[in-house]
């Protein structure tokens, strides 16, 4: 008997969670076989899963002290409060710092992932490395905590938790049932088919309310029409008085959702749990099925499009536009839900340098700020592909509409890239116009491969899509929205919900990824100049690679295997993106190969 046996189902997660307390009570057994003992272990998944539960039923398997940090206060009272437990821990070593649902110890707000809250916990976990102080957290949405905070060496095990499915989700229920008289009529296969996919206080919620309901109507045990209202109301807002429509109206929206049910099964069999109608008023009727995800082969993608899907001019543009739909409308016609990023270099470029030009004619005009430079590159690419795309789709027969927005991304004033800036940008110029540029407008110059000077920008991390609850309500729609062109155009928030626009240029892949987490994409798809990803890149041990996972794309990224501003933030991006939730894969490939790279064909393949 163990703590962990009061949690039901969870065998995979108990079993991990076991052995990280023997390796805490047993120290010295793993040393001596070598094993790095790990610094700290997040747990993460939606509400209701169990997280907090688990956590402290760790706790009390280890049997080590235990200090408790949660969001009970704001301000510099939490911050020290933090800062507090860790020295407390260390003081008490060996011990334990749980951290109860860290994500919400700042602001529930995506650009504050430098919040001071996250910089303390950062500071505490560094500060009792290998003194013996062991670190657990909980959080519901890991993507609010930085990048810096979940990685390896601060939280070495992740753990993601998912909603309890076949024998998990029998198990569960069967437990609650347990104190409920229950009906003979009551079918297990059929109640778990029906309720898997809930989360734990989510089903102990649904079963509850069935027993209510019938002790309400008197009955001798809860039976499978008091578990199916139930389900009904509580996950599709359904009632007990809905209006009744006709049977000419029930018979063909049940025809209908038919059809939709006998696809998912042929493509995975025993997907469905039920399906049923939900009348709105005495003439209309819809109907819905209630499957798992990934009952057919679908998915929402995100597209990071490179240079080479847009040419270096307008006419090129104009033709590659035409080849770049064609490799986007596949994934759409396959059933795919997608939205589109872009790239923008050349044609920032060309629009600055055509401004420059105009002010070299008129001194007193004022050069054009880069991010509305960045605005006008987003227009014209999204003009030009949106109908080259929609005419690509109506050839097909395929009805989506496609829309570009123009988007908006916030970037933190103090990254420090705007103390470095190396992006370089706009027409080369003589050592004496750079000097005079420099002089008079502010800009950094730098020298550039022998070619001449060029103007030079920060290119800070991206924090949060400021149009996101447009480009998600277009996707949600069936649209294939266009959306962070070139990164998007980079704003800081100042008071007042003030945007302001920043002299940097956004990287689009580091973009494209934020882009893909906010929407909850399946895939992130960097399409880029080769078929896959390489290490020892031109070189006669060249290797390509098929698949990728974070810990092995980091130590190539330690080796600087990927050359930065080139493969290296293509990479990056993939490796956020297969951490951000279990089950996203991120894929790296030519546009050309796109479709086969989705079907597992080709391509290189990053995921957990």
């Amino acid at each position: 008997m163990n703590a962990f046996d009061k949690v039901i189902g969870y065998k995979a997660t108990k079993r991990e969670l076991l052995q990280l307390c023997d390796m805490l009570r047993n120290r010295e057994i793993y040393e001596e076989m070598g094993a790095r003992l790990p610094h700290g272990l997040l747990l993460y998944g939606d509400p209701g899963l169990g997280k907090t539960l688990l956590a402290r039923c760790f706790v009390e398997e280890s049997g080590l002290h235990t200090i408790t940090v949660r969001r009970d206060k704001g301000g510099d009272a939490f911050i020290d409060g933090i800062t507090q437990a860790f020295a407390s821990a260390k003081t008490k070593a060996p011990s334990i710092v749980l951290l109860d649902d860290m994500d919400k110890f700042a602001n529930e707000d995506d650009t504050h992932c430098d919040a001071p809250e996250y910089a303390a916990v950062q500071a505490g976990i560094d500060d009792v490395k290998d003194t013996g102080v062991f670190v657990i957290a909980t959080a519901n949405d890991i993507r609010k905590l930085p990048s810096s905070l979940r990685r390896s060496g601060r939280f070495d095990r992740k753990i993601g938790l998912q909603a309890p499915t076949a024998s998990d989700a029998e198990e569960i229920i069967a437990h609650y049932l347990k104190t409920k008289r229950v009906s003979d009529s009551v079918n297990m296969e059929d109640l778990t088919r029906m309720m898997r996919y809930n989360s734990c206080a989510e089903l102990e919620t649904i079963l509850n309310e069935a027993a209510v309901r019938a002790a309400f109507a008197r009955k001798t045990g809860i039976d499978m029409e008091d578990m199916v209202s139930v389900v009904l109301k509580q996950q599709y807002g359904a009632q007990e008085d809905m209006p009744r429509v006709s049977d000419e109206v029930i018979e063909k929206v049940a025809l209908h959702e038919a059809g939709h049910l006998v696809v998912c099964e042929a493509l995975c069999p025993g997907s469905v749990g039920f399906a049923s109608l939900l009348p709105s008023d005495e003439n209309r009727c819809g109907g819905f099925i209630h499957c798992r995800k990934g009952a057919s082969d679908s998915q929402s993608a995100i597209i990071a499009l490179g240079g080479k899907a847009l040419g270096k001019n307008l006419p090129e543009q104009m033709l590659a536009v035409k080849e770049t739909s064609k490799a986007i409308a596949d994934l759409v016609e396959a059933g795919h839900t997608v939205a589109v990023a872009h790239g923008n270099g050349p044609q920032v470029g060309m629009i600055q340098n055509a401004f420059s030009a105009y002010c070299r004619q008129e001194p007193s005009a004022d050069v054009m700020p880069l991010s509305m430079c960045v605005a006008m590159s987003q227009g014209y690419i999204g003009y030009d592909l949106q109908n080259a795309l929609k005419e690509e789709l109506l050839n097909r027969g395929l009805q989506q509409g496609v829309a570009t927005v123009l988007t908006q991304v916030v970037v933190d004033g103090n990254d420090p890239a705007f103390q470095h800036p190396t992006k370089p940008i706009g027409a080369f110029m003589s050592k004496e116009e750079a000097e005079k540029m420099a002089r008079e407008k502010g800009w950094h110059i730098t020298e550039d491969a022998g070619r001449g000077w060029r103007q030079v920008v920060a290119s800070p991390r991206p924090l949060a899509v400021v149009e996101l609850t447009t480009i998600r309500a277009l996707a949600e729609a069936d649209n294939v929205v266009i959306a962070c062109g070139g990164g998007g155009i980079p704003v800081i928030a100042t008071d007042h919900h003030h945007l302001k626009g920043a002299a940097a240029v956004i990287d689009k892949d580091l973009a494209s990824e934020l882009l893909a987490e906010h929407l909850d994409a399946d895939m992130l798809i960097i399409l880029t100049a080769v078929e896959k990803v390489a290490v020892n890149f031109n070189k006669p041990n060249q290797k390509w690679l098929d698949t990728l996972t974070p810990e092995k794309a980091r130590a190539y990224i330690g080796e600087g295997q990927f050359a930065p501003g080139s493969m290296l933030p293509k990479v990056e991006a993939a490796v956020k993106f297969a951490e951000s939730k279990p089950g996203r894969t991120a894929l790296i490939t030519l546009l050309e190969k796109a479709r086969d790279g989705i079907d597992g064909k080709t391509g290189t393949r990053i995921a957990c």
